[in-house]
């Protein structure tokens, strides 16, 4: 999804709801008619920026919010959340390549790569 993600704490209220919307458009297009899921999710979220960026963790509440009644019923479905950030100047091994990341780099600008996945044995600690 190519974009700047917005920090829930921007005091800017029409730039949260319109990131949040954006999420959500996206998100539509992806699931292609796709009912949302109602079992637990993992979203796995990297931001590839250029210059500055959010802080890793201020990106995800919009995001999981814009996904809600897409992708999952509710946002208290996921059980694990994995944020990150990485400069677009960095040099990248990139295993399972997707359609949706091999754009955002052709983009040649900022964009999240947002993976929603079953989660893993959640008896399992790290």
């Amino acid at each position: 999804m190519v974009g700047t993600p917005v920090s829930h704490q921007s005091k800017n209220a029409k730039r949260r709801a319109a990131w949040r919307g954006h999420v959500s458009t996206v998100a539509t297009t992806a699931v292609n008619g796709v009912q949302p899921t109602a079992d637990q999710v993992e979203v796995r979220i990297t931001y590839f920026y250029d210059g500055t960026a959010p802080d890793v963790d201020n990106i995800v509440k919009l995001i999981l919010d814009g996904m809600r009644n897409v992708v999952y019923i509710d946002d208290e479905q996921v059980v694990n959340v994995q944020s990150r950030k990485r400069n677009l100047d960095a040099n990248f091994r990139v295993r399972d390549m997707t359609v949706p990341l091999a754009e955002g780099f052709l983009a040649k600008e900022d964009f999240v790569h947002i993976r929603v996945v079953e989660p893993g044995d959640l008896a399992e600690l790290p």
